[in-house]
């Protein structure tokens, strides 16, 4: 029906998001001056440097893009197998 909610007992008006609060917290600033996400970041870099995998890639998706996934299409093909023989050398 048009005006009636399809969820009336969601989420109480006034009340934010996940997405909302996390960036907000990313935001917040302690007594070094530095945001949170400047020190996650700072430390994503340093875990990069120092060779852990996980976080290279993360760095290199972030900073490039994540790799398109693309299909690769293979037509079947027919192979013969012949038996091999050997020739006995005396």
């Amino acid at each position: 029906m048009a005006g009636h909610s399809g969820n009336p007992s969601g989420r109480p008006v006034g009340v934010g998001s996940i997405t909302v609060e996390l960036r907000r917290q990313l935001e917040h600033v302690d007594g070094d001056g530095v945001p949170l996400h400047a020190r996650i970041a700072r430390r994503l870099l340093e875990l990069a440097e120092g060779g852990d995998l996980r976080a290279i890639r993360e760095v290199l998706d972030r900073v490039d893009g994540m790799p398109a996934r693309c299909a690769l299409e293979v037509e079947p093909q027919r192979i013969e197998l012949r038996p091999i023989t050997f020739e006995r050398r005396d």
